[in-house]
C-alpha cells in the first residue's frame, strides 16, 4: 500500500496563504472618518484657547466633507441631523469621489 499525501485544504491559496474569500471580508468591520475642516493655530493661541471660543474652519458652509478610509477619501456628503446626532448625506462615492 502507497502513502497519500493528504490533498491541501481548499481555503488553501498558493504559497500556503489562507484565501479569506468575500463572505469573511464582507464582516470586516471599519472606521470612517468624516473631516469637517481644520485650522492652523501656533502654540501660543492653541495654550491661550479658552472655553466658548470659536475656531474658524477651512471648510466653508455648504461646501462637502469627505470620508476617509485610513486617510484616504472614499466618499463625500454633506452634514444633515439625524434625530438626535449628526449624520452625512452622500454625494459622491467610489473613485470620483
Amino acid at each position: 500500500m502507497t502513502a497519500r499525501s493528504p490533498a491541501p485544504a481548499k481555503s488553501a491559496a498558493p504559497g500556503g496563504a489562507l484565501n479569506l474569500g468575500e463572505a469573511v471580508l464582507r464582516e470586516v468591520r471599519v472606521a470612517l472618518q468624516v473631516r469637517l475642516g481644520e485650522v492652523e493655530l501656533t502654540l501660543a493661541e492653541l495654550s491661550a484657547l479658552k472655553a466658548g471660543e470659536v475656531l474658524k474652519l477651512d471648510t466653508a458652509l455648504g461646501e462637502p466633507v469627505e470620508l476617509r478610509l485610513n486617510g484616504a477619501v472614499i466618499a463625500r456628503g454633506e452634514i444633515v441631523a439625524v434625530e438626535d446626532k449628526f449624520g452625512v448625506r452622500l454625494s459622491d462615492v467610489g473613485a470620483a469621489a
